[in-house]
C-alpha cells in the first residue's frame, strides 16, 4: 500500500482512504464514483465522500465496511434498569476507515486510515504513523473480506 495525501482543503480524504485500502490510488477511486454514478445517481461524485462511496468502492475489490463503532459518546453504560454496555475492539491486523474530528477546521470531520498496525493520514500537514491517541475518533468502521 502506498500512502496517499490529499490537497489541503480539497475535502479527499475519504477517496484517499479508500484507495489506500484496495491499494490503488485517488484518480481511479474517482474515475469508479463517475462511472457509479451513471448507473446509481445516488453515488456522489464530487468530495466530501461518505461511507456510500467508500463501500460501493471496496465491494469491486472483495472488501467492505463492517459494523460501525460510534464513539461520539464516551460513557457506554446505562442505567441500573437496563444492562451495561461493554465494547471490546481488537484492532491489531484489521484495516479500518476511521472518522476523527479535523485538526484544520473546526466542527468538520476527516477520515484517516488505519492498516490494522498504524494510521495514516491523508492530512498533507502531519506524517503517517502518529499515535491513535492524537486523533479525536468519532467513528470506527473495520474494512473485511466479503
Amino acid at each position: 500500500m502506498i500512502p496517499i495525501k490529499q490537497m489541503l482543503g480539497d475535502k479527499k480524504c475519504l477517496g484517499c482512504i479508500a484507495a489506500m485500502a484496495a491499494d490503488t490510488n485517488l484518480k481511479e477511486f474517482e474515475d469508479f464514483l463517475m462511472e457509479a454514478n451513471l448507473i446509481y445517481p445516488i453515488i456522489s461524485i464530487s468530495p466530501p465522500w461518505t461511507s456510500l462511496e467508500l463501500n460501493a468502492y471496496l465491494l469491486k475489490f472483495g472488501l467492505k465496511i463492517g459494523q460501525t463503532f460510534n464513539l461520539r459518546n464516551k460513557n457506554f453504560s446505562l442505567d441500573a434498569d437496563n444492562e451495561i454496555i461493554q465494547c471490546c475492539l481488537t484492532i491489531r491486523n484489521q484495516p479500518a476507515a476511521v472518522t476523527v474530528k479535523s485538526e484544520n477546521y473546526p466542527n468538520t470531520l476527516h477520515s484517516i486510515f488505519w492498516d490494522g498496525y498504524q494510521i495514516y493520514d491523508p492530512n498533507p500537514k502531519v506524517d503517517n504513523g502518529r499515535p491513535l491517541s492524537d486523533y479525536r475518533i468519532t467513528e470506527w468502521e473495520p474494512i473485511t473480506p466479503i
